[in-house]
């Protein structure tokens, strides 16, 4: 019975507030696209000082742009080719290249290349697959490595080597980077993963899906972080360092170079460089640190 005069009142009130309501709401999804579309793939041409942990990177300042260039080139082969390439094809881009510096030796469970690319063609065309010495750069290029392993620090070199190319940040639309927080060139951030404020990165660190990073937390050049691990605030992570899977690492510490923390460890203290840490609480296993 009382319905009708409700949805009269409420008509009233609406077309009395539509014009002072409808700007506010618009504005505000505004930002949810904005923020939705927060990542895009940034460019950095950035040296990262692995002794002081310290970086030159600029905070980004470009929200949500298209980018000109739509060929991404993947420098080696690997098992995390296909995080890259969902990435890309999140961003609209075309894997055009994947540049080979080694021959592929795959293990018994792994996927050879042949066969990623050949799943990839239903998503477009296959990427050409060349080799490091025939490979030529174009205008129209991003480039990014594919092996996330410490021995990328030998690929880099041979790419900068033979040419002049300025690696890209590749960032996952459905991760957040904090603005406040810095990424270095060649950095990839996997789908959920989450980028604190204060937060650095250094070159071609790799942050694998549902990491976590805390506020002003240090991470080295060359090192990765493996799905769902969660690193705490204000530390300082070596460079060429593995988290492993589902690793928890409280906040305020010092992780030193080469180090590798196991699978579901949970660090609690200082680990020194080259030292494989494992369990809970995490333990000294033994040395790792290269000869």
């Amino acid at each position: 019975m009382a319905i009708a005069p409700c949805k009269k009142r409420i008509k009233k009130i609406i077309g009395y507030k539509r014009n002072y309501f409808l700007p506010h709401v618009m504005r505000r999804l505004a930002d949810i696209a904005d923020m939705l579309t927060y990542n895009p793939v940034y460019t950095r041409n950035c040296q990262y000082d692995m002794q002081t942990n310290s970086t030159d990177v600029d905070i980004p300042k470009h929200r949500g742009r298209s980018m000109n260039k739509k060929k991404l080139v993947i420098f080696g082969a690997s098992n995390i080719l296909s995080d890259l390439f969902d990435c890309a094809l999140a961003h609209g881009l075309t894997v055009s290249t994947i540049v080979l510096h080694l021959p592929e030796t795959p293990g018994e469970r792994d996927i050879s290349l042949q066969e990623r690319v050949k799943e990839w063609g239903a998503h477009g065309p296959a990427p050409a697959i060349v080799d490091l010495a025939d490979f030529t750069p174009s205008d129209d290029e991003l480039y990014i490595l594919g092996p996330t392993t410490p021995t990328r620090v030998a690929l880099e070199e041979a790419i900068t080597q033979r040419f002049n190319l300025k690696f890209h940040t590749l960032v996952h639309p459905r991760a957040y980077v904090s603005p406040l927080a810095k990424l270095a060139a060649g950095v990839f951030v996997g789908a959920n993963s989450v980028i604190g404020p204060g937060a650095v990165l250094g070159r071609h660190v790799f942050i694998n899906r549902g990491v976590t990073i805390g506020h002003d937390t240090h991470i080295g050049a060359y090192s990765r972080v493996q799905p769902g691990s969660n690193v705490g605030g204000l530390s300082r992570i070596g460079h060429s360092v593995t988290i492993a899977i589902g690793a928890t690492l409280l906040e305020r510490l010092v992780i030193g170079d080469h180090a590798f923390i196991g699978a579901g460890a949970v660090v609690i203290s200082d680990i020194d460089a080259g030292a494989l840490m494992v369990g809970i609480p995490a333990k000294f296993k033994k040395s790792v640190l290269p000869s």
